[in-house]
């Protein structure tokens, strides 16, 4: 006869990261914090990004993001303009 073993036994998955966040996880926040902090003119610390709660944290790097790949497109576009002009 086959013995079964406790029904209302929880498995919990053995591995590092079950009880704290990833490597990676961690390498994203971090680039976050520094971005905000080296690209964002000084507006926030590397340490005050960090501070933020996780939704306001993303949501000030996605501004982050969108303003300066707007600037990237401006300055693009006027370059192209004053090849234009130039021939």
């Amino acid at each position: 006869m086959r013995k079964l073993g406790n029904p209302f036994a929880l498995k919990l998955p053995s591995d590092q990261t079950f009880f704290g966040l990833t490597a990676a996880y961690d390498k994203v926040v971090m680039d976050q914090c520094f971005e905000l902090g080296y690209y964002g003119n000084n507006t926030l610390t590397i340490m005050e990004a960090y501070s933020l709660p996780v939704n306001v944290r993303s949501y000030y790097y996605a501004k982050l993001v969108g303003v300066k790949e707007a600037e990237a497109a401006a300055a693009e576009k006027a370059q192209q303009e004053n090849k234009g002009k130039r021939r």
